[in-house]
Order: C-alpha cells, then structure tokens, then sequence
C-alpha cells in the first residue's frame, strides 16, 4: 500500500528517492494500515523491539524507475539482520531524510513522511536471524505517466 500523501509530497520535491534516506521498519500487529496515515509518529507506538533490531528500523535500497509510461519506486530486498523478534505483521518505509534536528528519534517521527506499507506472510517471529523482507516484483508502486 502507498500512503495517500506521496505521490503530492514527491511531485512538490519533498521526497526524493534517489538522494534521500529511506528506511524500513517492522510493526506488530496491532497497526492497522491505513493509507491516510502521514508521518512515522503514526505507526511509532506499533513497532516491534528486541535484539539487534535498532529502533527506526535499517536503510533501504530503493530508486525511481521509468519505463515507457509507467514510472515505479524500485525497492531492493530489505534486510533486518540478526534480529531477534516477536510479532511482526508489516514493514512500513519513511523517508528518513525528512529528519530536521539532531533530537531523538522519537521527536523526528512527526518530520518523517511514510511511504508504504507491506503485509508480511504471516506474523514474524525470529531468533538470532536475518529477516529478509522482498516485495513483490520490488516495486511498492507504479504510477501511470500522463
């Protein structure tokens, strides 16, 4: 699912995927995805914790791709290693860049426009392993160009 707001905040340059930081992080269940749902502070209090899972989640490849009148956000496989958690339902993406001040992670949430939202197969829980999270045909959307 991509969040209402992106195709506007990226046509107004506010998200750019290719020199900007985006970032995956993991929420349990009890997060119900909702597509007008705006900034990380949204799905803040649904994030999973444990073990080598580092609160905010890890940085994601991902890109723009244009082909013939269809332009996509590319995203490579997302990797949560060594992670020992419970309950993991989705991986919600944000732009990471949007981050104005140096102050805590949870004051930037609100600064933090989200992306996506992917429903993982089933609820996730792992020991001491790397969670590897593909999306399908990696591409979290496509646009028709006009």
């Amino acid at each position: 699912m991509l969040y209402d707001h992106v195709l506007f905040e990226a046509l107004h340059g506010r998200m750019i995927f290719e020199t900007g930081v985006v970032k995956a992080m993991l929420v349990g269940d009890g997060y119900k995805p909702d597509s007008t749902h705006t900034t990380r502070a949204d799905v803040l209090a649904f994030e999973v914790t444990g073990d080598g899972y580092e609160a905010g989640g890890v940085e994601v490849e991902c890109e723009t791709r244009q082909d013939k009148a269809v332009t996509s956000m590319w995203v490579e496989p997302v990797r949560f290693p060594n992670v020992t958690i419970k309950g993991a339902k989705h991986m919600v993406l944000y732009d990471w860049s949007a981050t104005v001040s140096e102050d805590t992670d949870k004051d930037n949430a609100p600064k933090q426009p989200l992306i996506g939202c992917v429903t993982l197969k089933g609820t996730k829980d792992v020991a001491g392993k790397t969670l590897k999270v593909t999306i399908p045909n990696n591409t979290l959307s496509s646009i028709k160009n006009l």
